[in-house]
C-alpha cells in the first residue's frame, strides 16, 4: 500500500509510551498497537497526538472523544463456540494472556486434551503440542490488512471494530489432528 514503516518492539510496558513517542516524534501518521496491555498508554498518547490515527489491537478503548483511535477487536465468542464443538469429552481451553503456556503444559502432564488461544500454539508452543487438539486464534493479520486499507482509501473510522468473518478461527495445522484424536 505504499506505507512507510517501523517496528518497535517493547522489552517491558514502561516502553510502551516511549516507543509511541518515538514514532510521533519522526512523523508517522498511524500507530498500531498489538496487545491489550498496550491500551492504556495507546489512549494516553492518543490524547496527546490528536492528528496521529491509533490503532489498538485487542483491547477496546473506553475513552470517548478520541475521534483517531480504533480499537481492533475479535469475536472470542465465534471461535470458542467452534472450539468447543470439536470434542465430545471435556477438555482445557488455555486462556489468559502469559498464562497460557502453564495451562498447556499442565494438561500434558495430566494428560488431558486443550485448546491453546489466540495463536496457533502448536508452532508457538510445541512443548504443549502433543496436548494440543487445536487453538482459537485471532487473526490479527487479517485485522492489521483491514484497517491499513481503510487508512489508505480514507475510510477508517474511530470507536471499536469487531472483526468476525475471517477474524477469527481454528489453527489449520490442528484441525485434522482434532478430528482423529481420541478424547
Amino acid at each position: 500500500m505504499g506505507f512507510q514503516t517501523n517496528f518497535l518492539e517493547s522489552g517491558q510496558s514502561s516502553d510502551h509510551e516511549t516507543n509511541m513517542y518515538a514514532l510521533a516524534a519522526d512523523g508517522y501518521n498511524f500507530i498500531l498497537t498489538v496487545s491489550s496491555s498496550m491500551g492504556d498508554a495507546a489512549a494516553s498518547k492518543a490524547k496527546q497526538y490528536p492528528d496521529i490515527k491509533f490503532a489498538i489491537i485487542d483491547n477496546s478503548c473506553t475513552i470517548t472523544g478520541l475521534a483517531h483511535v480504533t480499537s481492533l477487536m475479535f469475536a472470542e465468542d465465534q471461535v470458542g463456540f467452534l472450539a468447543g464443538g470439536m470434542s465430545k469429552c471435556d477438555f482445557v481451553f488455555a486462556v489468559g494472556g502469559d498464562t497460557v503456556n502453564g495451562v498447556l503444559l499442565a494438561a500434558r502432564e495430566s494428560n488431558l486434551p486443550a485448546i491453546g488461544a489466540d495463536v496457533d500454539e502448536c508452532s508457538t508452543d510445541p512443548e504443549a503440542q502433543s496436548a494440543l487438539i487445536s487453538s482459537a486464534m485471532k487473526n490479527v493479520d487479517i485485522a492489521v490488512y483491514n484497517y491499513l486499507k481503510a487508512v489508505a482509501d480514507g475510510s477508517v473510522k474511530a470507536g471499536i471494530s469487531t472483526l468476525k468473518n475471517g477474524g477469527v478461527g481454528l489453527a489449520p495445522s490442528m484441525i485434522g489432528r482434532a478430528r482423529s484424536r481420541p478424547v
